[in-house]
């Protein structure tokens, strides 16, 4: 990939742009089409364009009082390039000082750990978040679940280094 070629890192914000993140996470199976989760609590995506178009992207929900990191996506064809670790550090940089949670499989624990996450018990996670990944959990085939180390919870504390610096 030469410069020219690389994906630039923008924050979609209004309903229209928060629109091109949604679409681009059905086109993958990600999401609802009514969009009735997304609209329940303000959003905004961060996401890498080419060419205009959405490559990749991560939204950053507001949920009761919490700052959670929800749907991260970079498609299977588009993975091994870099794109998920670079949306993970213009995620960060968005984020700011604020703490934040995800839910994550087991296997992407280092991949989170690189921009300050860090494992948290249950009870220190939103409650929320947990009823969520039960919910996950009962989806999921347990084949699934093992192949992907399980969900774990994953917080990044208030006043974390606030600017990830590019690799």
């Amino acid at each position: 990939m030469t410069p020219s070629d690389a994906p630039r890192a923008v924050v979609l914000r209004t309903e229209d742009e928060l629109e091109r993140a949604y679409r681009f996470f059905a086109e993958h199976g990600q999401g609802q089409d009514d969009r009735s989760d997304y609209r329940r609590f303000k959003e905004v995506a961060v996401a890498l364009e080419r060419d205009g178009q959405v490559i990749a992207a991560v939204r950053m929900s507001f949920e009761y009082g919490s700052v959670i990191l929800r749907t991260m996506l970079v498609p299977e064809s588009m993975r091994g390039q870099g794109l998920g670790r670079r949306l993970n550090r213009a995620f960060v940089n968005e984020l700011g000082d604020r703490a934040c949670f995800l839910l994550a499989f087991g296997n992407l624990i280092e991949f989170y750990r690189e921009v300050g996450f860090e494992l948290i018990a249950d009870d220190e996670a939103p409650g929320h978040m947990i009823r969520r990944r039960d919910i996950y959990t009962d989806f999921m085939s347990m084949e699934e679940l093992s192949r992907r180390g399980g969900f774990v919870a994953m917080g990044r504390a208030s006043g974390a280094q606030e600017n990830v610096e590019e690799r």
